[in-house]
């Protein structure tokens, strides 16, 4: 905010009467050039207001000041184009943003509830540092948790943890590229006792803080399962399996209607998933971090 400071001169008129005592100009004099002490003032110049509604091109000093604010010294509160800090967006109504979600069993889709849920950066492989303020699922597995946005968009993961009895959940990081300020999302996870069950059916499965498992669906721009796709990961991921039938299979080849896949016993590191389709033309790619003890979940896109 510039200041523009202003010396007030007060000019003093003096009487030309025969008499001192008949001047009327000197301390009643209407004119407002003329006043000894002048009683009010248009505002222009005024050392001091508490209040000014004009555009305040001469207060030292305003409380309050709706005008462009140009010349005020000191405003608390300025409407007008002089303000001299302005919070620029990111081209959505914040830098936060807000999901509201619902955790549910993949099987039977009831809530899982008592759940942590967490905002975590993709690069904050542990989410030792979390993004936002960490939430619990209710009964029914709704919860509300904000996120982060950089230039309109939010680009991480969203940690689900704890949970008791049939609610346990198996420890997953969803991936999830959101763009606004509002969005709503359901997440299928995996109970752990479910997970241990599954992962039995096939020998030499490892799931513990060495290894960890990915779940991946292939899917359209607009969200629609890819079936038929290949998904291979470089470097190697540990053993692939696909979704048939709603169950994981070793024997599987390519993504059936569900578009869905994964690989066991994956070692914690970085890696690139590419789907291609049955042609060998690639259907798109996704670069992610495992984590061992944890299910790792995103999407690839179709191109």
């Amino acid at each position: 905010m510039r200041t523009n400071m202003m010396i007030l001169g007060l000019a003093l008129a003096a009487g030309c009467g025969t008499s001192s005592g008949t001047d009327a100009g000197t301390t009643t004099d209407a004119g407002p050039t003329g006043d000894t002490v002048p009683g009010t003032d248009g505002g222009t110049h005024d050392g001091a207001v508490a209040t000014d509604t004009g555009n305040g091109n001469g207060d030292a000093t305003a409380t309050t000041d709706t005008g462009n604010g140009n010349g005020d010294a000191t405003a608390t509160t300025d409407t007008g184009a002089g303000d001299g800090a302005v919070t620029v967006s990111d081209g959505s109504t914040g830098t936060t943003g807000t999901l509201t979600g619902t955790a549910q069993n993949f099987q039977d889709h009831t809530g899982l509830g008592g759940l942590t849920v967490t905002t975590c950066a993709a690069t904050d492989v542990s989410c030792a540092t979390p993004l936002a303020t960490a939430t619990t699922t209710t009964g029914t597995g709704a919860f509300t948790i904000t996120y982060p946005l950089t230039a309109g968009a939010f680009n991480g993961y969203f940690q689900f943890t704890g949970g008791s009895g049939a609610s346990q959940v198996t420890p997953t990081r969803t991936f999830l590229t959101l763009t606004g300020a509002t969005s709503t999302q359901t997440f299928s996870l995996v109970p752990l006792a479910v997970f241990t069950g599954l992962s039995s059916l096939f020998p030499g499965v490892q799931f513990d803080s060495t290894h960890g498992a990915v779940t991946f669906a292939v899917q359209t721009a607009a969200g629609a399962a890819i079936s038929g796709a290949d998904v291979a990961a470089s470097p190697s991921a540990g053993t692939p399996f696909y979704i048939a039938s709603g169950l994981p299979s070793e024997t599987a080849t390519q993504t059936d209607s569900s578009g869905e896949g994964g690989f066991f016993s994956t070692a914690p590191g970085n890696y690139t998933f590419t789907a291609a389709s049955a042609d060998g033309g690639t259907i798109g790619s996704e670069m992610s971090s495992v984590r061992g003890g944890y299910i790792t979940a995103f999407t690839i896109f179709g191109m």
